[in-house]
């Protein structure tokens, strides 16, 4: 992998991380400040955290997290994409129509009269 490529998956886990956490103190209703006061960090490493300006070690995601209720799971892309299209492929299999329950359409009796064209042809055979 390039350097760039490598640093542009460095920074993207960053700005990931800040839109996961503006989005927990939004749904929680807190504030920076709140959230600073909670962990025992400074509001300043707080901003940059949410800013993306920040380089958190594990042990500041998890406590940060931990704070607001969360817990830092770790996973691969790769494996996040096998979890998540056997979890669709396990919901497309339950919305499949429960076919033991089929029942044949009620029948009907219906009176066809043959054309008598087509009687004639016959008979004359």
């Amino acid at each position: 992998m390039s350097d760039y490529r490598l640093i542009k998956q460095q920074e993207a886990a960053k700005i990931d991380f800040a839109i996961m956490l503006d989005g927990l103190l939004e749904s929680k209703q807190l504030t920076q400040t709140e959230l600073a006061a909670r962990t025992g960090k400074s509001k300043s490493l707080i901003s940059r955290l949410m800013g993306g300006d920040s380089n958190p070690t594990i042990e500041t995601m998890v406590s940060v997290l931990h704070a607001v209720g969360e817990n830092l799971v770790i996973t691969t892309e790769s494996r996040l994409r096998r979890e998540y299209t056997a979890i669709l492929s396990m919901q497309a299999a339950n919305n499949l129509p429960d076919t033991t329950e089929r029942r044949p359409a009620k029948w009907t009796t219906v009176n066809l009269t043959m054309p008598a064209w087509r009687t004639e042809s016959t008979t004359q055979s």
